[in-house]
């Protein structure tokens, strides 16, 4: 039994997406029974049966798996369904088929009896001293987008563009723990969580992914929840959306200069007030939209666009505040009261700061030369979901 061939075979079956020390213990643990033979199961599996694809593809998913000490080789099952594994019964003729206690059902262990196959169930035992890890856990993680919305927040509504074409300017973050109904998107990124799972999709353009978020979020709604957070989500980096007569954008740019956006990153900051309060409308029909407010307000967009390009921070922290003034001037249930005197100590303190978001309350955006106590940075996402 000393040489490698003359141990058991032993077959065991996952999807080991986002590999953790749970696994690699689940290895080692099989290993002492034989030479491990890994059956992943494959990306199109995963779709069929779960409705979404792993985090990571099946290649990457194979050569992740195959550099652990404690796997002999593994190998992607074509078969679909839930016993994609038994294929490699015929490949490979294991000698004993080995599941963790999650992972056991009736029917595995029957299959296995009628091949022949010894059958064992593992308790899950983590690492001393780790803690212990699971693929539900890996799934639950947040990998989901964030993103800020810089200038022309609303022209992303047809009421608006219909008056008159406009423009928004939106920055996409690495995900970050902020609270829900603080102006950072919460209910679009329970959309994309519904649809997609933990993370946005990489099969498929953005312009497509932005397009089903924002068809299924506003499905038979009163409200249309615009492209500002379907769009700004999903596109990576920093962004300008040109709208006409549309809730989608006819026109898209993207600043991809490392250098802008390290600029960008190193000048702004979120502070939270507080969420905003159930029941608290922000359109609560005071808004009114003349064209000539309007025209301000799309030039502030624009030249928002100018001053990221051209990295001149004066001037956008002068364009946020601008911003900020005509939101409120469109819809005046955009700034409450309560978080009124913040931004105004902090504007007068020399920042740019706006309301993230349709307003109320929540997160400020704040542009400053150096952080400003007791606010978070930012982190931009640079990939693109685009392959």
């Amino acid at each position: 039994m000393s040489e490698p061939d003359a141990q058991p075979i032993v077959l065991v079956a996952g999807y080991f997406d986002l590999l953790h020390s749970g696994h690699v213990r689940f290895f080692e643990e099989a290993s002492k029974y034989g030479r491990v033979i890994v059956s992943l199961g494959s990306d199109e599996n995963s779709l069929a049966s779960k409705g979404k694809r792993p985090v990571c593809s099946e290649e990457e998913r194979r050569y992740l798996v195959e550099s652990v000490k404690f796997v002999t080789e593994a190998h992607v099952a074509r078969t679909l369904g839930s016993l994609s594994f038994t294929e490699h019964f015929e490949e490979f003729s294991p000698d004993i088929f080995i599941i963790n206690r999650d992972g056991h059902t009736d029917e595995k262990q029957a299959i296995c009896e009628r091949h022949g196959v010894k059958y064992v169930v593992l308790e899950r035992i983590p690492v001393h001293g780790f803690q212990p890890r699971s693929s539900t856990e890996s799934r639950n993680m947040d990998l989901i987008p964030h993103r800020l919305d810089l200038a022309g927040g609303f022209f992303d509504q047809k009421k608006l563009n219909q008056i008159m074409a406009g423009t928004t300017v939106t920055c996409n973050l690495e995900t970050m723990a902020f609270e829900d109904r603080s102006g950072m998107s919460s209910s679009t990124r329970r959309v994309i969580r519904e649809l997609f799972g933990n993370q946005l999709p990489t099969d498929r353009s953005e312009q497509e992914i932005a397009n089903i978020i924002l068809a299924y979020e506003n499905f038979d709604s009163e409200y249309v929840s615009g492209a500002t957070d379907a769009y700004g989500l999903v596109f990576s980096s920093v962004c300008k959306f040109e709208f006409h007569d549309s809730y989608r954008p006819h026109s898209i740019n993207k600043i991809d200069d490392n250098n802008i956006l390290d600029w960008l990153e190193k000048h702004l900051f979120l502070k939270q007030t507080h969420p905003r309060p159930e029941g608290y409308q922000v359109f609560d029909g005071r808004e009114a939209f003349p064209e000539s407010l309007l025209r301000q307000y799309e030039l502030t967009a624009k030249e928002t666009w100018g001053a990221i390009k051209t990295k001149n921070l004066e001037k956008l922290q002068q364009l946020i505040n601008e911003t900020r003034t005509h939101q409120q001037k469109l819809i005046p249930g955009y700034m409450s009261q309560e978080v009124l005197p913040v931004v105004q100590d902090l504007e007068r303190s020399g920042f740019g700061v706006k309301l993230a978001g349709a307003g109320g309350a929540g997160y400020l955006i704040i542009a400053a030369k150096t952080q400003p106590v007791n606010t978070q940075k930012i982190v931009i996402r640079r990939q693109s979901l685009t392959l």
